[in-house]
């Protein structure tokens, strides 16, 4: 299960940098994006928990989970198979903890902080280790004091 996952990660990761949209900063910036139209479908959602060794999908009792996006879409990640995986809610490097990084990293896109591509390495690179410097401290390692701003 754990190798099959890792085999997975390994083939879907180099893949997401083919898997952004070209949008430019003022576009990522000024999309209503809870509001805007997604394509990903439940045909897709199921596909994805197959390959990421969830044949029962969200309901497999291994599985507290969500189908989420490699490169949030709010950066321009596509919604396409090669940019999609399986990512648990439990343990220290969770959906919860990907999610905060999505938020700061859209925050720091249109504050001018960081670039659109920088932005998107993140997300493609190793999201662990970006969390780990944006935020300056790693999930449940106490204090929950970061650098946000």
């Amino acid at each position: 299960m754990i190798k099959h996952l890792l085999l997975a990660a390994l083939v879907i990761a180099p893949a997401a940098a083919q898997e952004v949209r070209p949008l430019t900063e003022h576009q990522v910036c000024t999309t209503a994006w809870g509001k805007d139209a997604r394509h990903v479908s439940a045909a897709m959602k199921r596909r994805v928990f197959e390959r990421d060794g969830y044949p029962l999908g969200n309901k497999d009792p291994r599985c507290a989970c969500e189908v989420d996006h490699i490169v949030p879409r709010d950066l321009g990640g596509a919604d396409t198979m090669a940019n999609l995986r399986v990512q648990q809610y439990f343990g220290p490097w969770n959906a919860h903890k990907k999610d905060r990084l999505e938020i700061q990293a859209h925050r720091d896109v249109c504050d001018g902080k960081i670039s659109l591509k920088e932005a998107q390495s993140w997300f493609i690179d190793d999201w662990k280790a970006a969390y780990e410097r944006r935020f300056a401290r790693t999930p449940g390692a106490g204090s929950e004091r970061t650098n946000d701003d």
